[in-house]
């Protein structure tokens, strides 16, 4: 995994904000030609796999890319948190183009985190979806930021975001992520609109 650290000029509210628009609205870059992954001798070639632009395989891939946000619970520390299994090429991207790099002071990544501080989880961003976390919602609710991207407003109480820190791993937090959205599905409708399933 890659830990990004951002040192920020701008309110921690604001930027966060913005900054998980950025991450769900971010699409890696694959290359434009067809070929092998690798390269492979003559007499492999007609049974190793072919790469092609439109390879709805390797698209799926690509659209499990999950980007966790935190921010330490120091209010004079303006640090924010971006995890994921690799973020250096949208680092890269978010620097040269968001205007929200006006407001950015600094970017390390690293193959650690700064355990030493006290980080909470904020939101989570996936391609066209930002998560959030809410305590007093009865079930999970949908609703749509913009044209492309929806947030999800997920119930979660202070257990669930202490077992989800900066070192949890992907697939780890995917699979609690699963079950936390599972539980919290609306019960069936009836005449008075959605029960929460208990």
């Amino acid at each position: 995994m890659e830990y990004g650290l951002i040192k920020i000029s701008e309110t921690k509210e604001t930027f966060i904000e913005n900054l998980l628009i950025s991450l769900a609205g971010y699409k890696p870059q694959t290359s434009s030609f067809p070929g092998y992954q690798f390269q492979v001798q003559d007499s492999l070639k007609d049974v190793l796999c072919f790469l092609t632009e439109k390879d709805d395989e390797f698209k799926c891939f690509f659209e499990r890319q999950l980007f966790r946000v935190y921010a330490c619970g120091e209010e004079d520390i303006d640090e924010v948190l971006v995890v994921g299994d690799s973020i250096k090429g949208w680092s890269k991207a978010f620097l040269k183009e968001n205007q929200l790099s006006d407001f950015v002071l600094s970017v390390h990544i690293s193959s650690s985190c700064k355990e030493k501080m006290e980080w909470g989880l904020i939101g989570i961003a996936a391609p066209g979806w930002v998560l959030l976390f809410e305590e007093d919602l009865d079930y999970a609710v949908k609703d749509y930021l913009n044209d492309s991207i929806k947030v999800g407003y997920i119930p979660a109480d202070e257990s669930f975001l202490d077992s989800v820190g900066p070192s949890l791993n992907t697939n780890a937090l995917f699979l609690s992520l699963l079950e936390l959205i599972l539980q919290n599905l609306p019960g069936r409708k009836n005449g008075n609109g959605y029960e929460p399933l208990n």
